[in-house]
């Protein structure tokens, strides 16, 4: 199969779970709703350009949904739990149907040629944009009832969007930008500083380490100035696709058998 055959494909997963979102959603749900399914629509259309930003920021946009579905089904309502099945299930079948050369033909393109640690670096770019969106929606959700709540999330979010720019730059400072805004959301998290609804605690806590641990690898081989073992690409990309499956099958089991995490 074609690699646009597949980015096709993919963002019309994607389409799917918008529309599925759209219909499942009251009719008097506030615009905040309406975010994921719009971001989608952005998706569907970022995975046909054939530049590295706009697929970076397909994939960025689906990992954030997918995560958004997750939250739904182990933390929301019975309505809510449906609809975040049906979200994670596109966004995670969107991320397995995209194919990883048109992310590779773009950054070759864009000469993002980086002499070393260059999954590291897509995987960073791709988490930068994702939890961004995701702290954005937040952000705007919190906005009319906590506003300090909502600018912390939004402060956070700008740093990670900062942090991509300087990553796609191949700069130093932009890990360290992107480390140091997951680093004040942990300890957001940690300390309270400001009101966060109980159930988003663990979750956005998960996400700041994850974005802590990702480089850590790359920091560690820079610091010892050497390369430390890698996996093939094939294999890495096989592993990616079994992390995404297994999210969106343990999220489809929490569904069924009414797991709740609250």
């Amino acid at each position: 199969m074609s690699g646009s055959v597949r980015s096709a494909l993919a963002a019309l997963l994607g389409l799917v779970g918008a529309g599925f979102f759209v219909f499942k959603i009251h009719g008097d749900a506030k615009a905040a709703a309406y975010i994921p399914p719009a971001a989608l629509l952005v998706a569907a259309a970022a995975a046909q350009i054939p530049w590295l930003g706009a697929q970076l920021l397909a994939r960025g946009l689906w990992w954030s949904n997918l995560v958004l579905g997750a939250l739904l089904v182990f933390f929301g309502g019975g309505s809510e739990s449906s609809l975040g099945a049906g979200l994670a299930a596109a966004c995670g079948a969107a991320l397995v149907m995209a194919d990883r050369r048109e992310l590779s033909a773009a950054a070759e393109t864009a000469g993002f040629r980086p002499a070393a640690y260059a999954g590291t670096l897509q995987l960073l770019l791709v988490l930068a944009l994702a939890d961004a969106q995701t702290l954005g929606l937040f952000a705007v959700i919190e906005a009319r009832h906590q506003g300090a709540t909502a600018a912390v999330f939004a402060l956070v979010a700008l740093g990670l969007l900062a942090g991509f720019a300087g990553l796609i730059r191949l700069a130093l400072w932009g890990v360290g930008l992107t480390m140091a805004s997951a680093a004040a959301l942990l300890a957001v998290m940690v300390t309270r500083a400001v009101r966060v609804d109980h159930d988003l605690r663990v979750p956005l806590g998960g996400l700041a380490v994850l974005q802590l641990a990702a480089p850590l690898p790359m920091l560690v081989s820079m610091a010892l100035k050497k390369k430390l073992p890698e996996a093939p690409l094939r294999v890495r990309g096989m592993l990616a696709n079994g992390v995404i499956v297994a999210v969106v099958l343990v999220t489809l089991a929490a569904w069924v058998l009414r797991i709740k995490l609250r």
